[in-house]
């Protein structure tokens, strides 16, 4: 019951930030909604085994994950910033290095990362230096991308060595297969809706009785689906 309600909490945080950040109010709370919109989805994905620590602490990285278990901290940086700077890779390293964190990662949603990942919806392993860099605003992609990174840090604490070459290739081949397989079905499914739209626009406008329609299965988000509007907004 406490996890849900630190979750509606965090919710509530994100919607409000989101709200200020889109009444441009103030430039700052575009960052604080990235924070805070990384921070849940960590949170939603990893709570069980980590705890997830998004409080405002100058100079140790933007969120704190704490491994529960072996209670090693893994530093998360998150940017929507559209131009990343050398001092943001700067303050990256000095503030795993100087709070000796397990591990590292850099998320940036707007911008790619310089040195590291240079095309969207791509991830960097640098396990030498145990960090991980991914440049994505897909909050599915940066949670298949972190959770095997999460596995091969667990697995570098547990043997004290680096990650077996040959499973880190694994991994890796395992998350291209698997955003792959996702963005193709992100493709069928746009494909699938535009073609289920014009369909029933078609039979709208031939006259077709709205109850012909009833059991239909519609390809449409479930936030668009709300008491009696329609889920293309055609009727």
């Amino acid at each position: 019951l406490q996890k849900k309600d630190e979750e509606t909490v965090q919710l509530k945080k994100c919607m409000d930030l989101k709200e200020k950040e889109s009444a441009g109010s103030n430039s700052m709370y575009k960052g604080e909604y990235g924070e805070a919109k990384q921070e849940l989805m960590l949170t939603n994905s990893f709570g069980k085994q980590y705890d997830i620590d998004g409080s405002k602490l100058m100079h140790k990285m933007d969120i704190r994950m704490i491994h529960k278990l072996h209670k090693y901290i893994i530093g998360v940086e998150c940017k929507e910033k559209k131009i990343l700077t050398a001092t943001d890779m700067y303050k990256f390293h000095t503030d795993r290095m100087n709070n000796k964190y397990w591990a590292g990662i850099f998320i940036s949603t707007q911008s790619p990362i310089k040195g590291f990942v240079l095309e969207k919806d791509t991830y960097l392993f640098s396990n030498t230096n145990s960090e991980l860099y991914i440049y994505s605003n897909d909050p599915n992609i940066i949670a298949m991308v972190i959770g095997c990174f999460l596995q091969l840090m667990e697995q570098k604490f547990l043997k004290k060595a680096e990650p077996d070459q040959e499973l880190s290739r694994k991994y890796t081949q395992s998350i291209n297969q698997a955003i792959a397989l996702y963005k193709k079905w992100n493709s069928m499914k746009k494909a699938h809706f535009d073609f289920d739209k014009q369909l029933l626009i078609n039979l709208t406008q031939m006259g077709v009785p709205e109850e012909t329609f009833n059991g239909h299965l519609y390809f449409a988000p479930k936030t668009k689906i709300k008491g009696n509007k329609h889920p293309y907004n055609i009727i």
